[in-house]
């Protein structure tokens, strides 16, 4: 409980310290089972950040108001991530566990203790309003490969 406590103050310290994203965002798979797929992003800025990201795969985006009154799985990926701004573009990239997390009996697991969720995008900040696309894969490191399983998604956050 206290090495929770400690993790959760220390986010807190690093958000506060240097600003906040929160967005939606929705994207595909290429390779694999092409599957779609929503989800929320919490990210931290400055050069070094942290983030949060959740996803729940849909069959279609037309049924997702009724898939989402059934969520029993989310994948949460939390992140590492280095940002470089440059004025209203910011570009990073980010690499962190997938950690599954069953909604109905509140259980975390870890997906793999050698793969890691990896993401590099760019964001557009228009005020308040930014545009987000991004490129995500799992990757090994032991040894160092990717799954050939690619995604691409695009969203919008609120910042500051």
């Amino acid at each position: 409980m206290r090495k929770a406590l400690v993790a959760i103050s220390t986010l807190v310290l690093v958000v506060g310290v240097f600003g906040l994203s929160l967005g939606i965002v929705a994207g595909k798979e290429f390779g694999g089972s092409q599957r779609l797929y929503v989800g929320a992003t919490l990210n931290s800025g400055g050069i070094i950040g942290v983030g949060l990201d959740a996803y729940y795969l849909v069959t279609s985006f037309e049924s997702l108001g009724e898939e989402l009154q059934n969520i029993s799985f989310l994948e949460l990926d939390p992140l590492l991530l280095v940002n470089l701004n440059l004025g209203g573009i910011s570009l990073y990239a980010g690499a962190g566990p997938i950690v599954l997390f069953n909604v109905t009996s509140f259980d975390f697991s870890l997906f793999s203790t050698t793969v890691l969720r990896v993401k590099a995008g760019v964001k557009l900040s228009l005020g308040a309003v930014s545009l987000i696309l991004e490129g995500l894969t799992a990757a090994s490191y032991n040894p160092i490969m990717t799954t050939g399983i690619y995604s691409l998604q695009a969203g919008v956050a609120l910042g500051y």
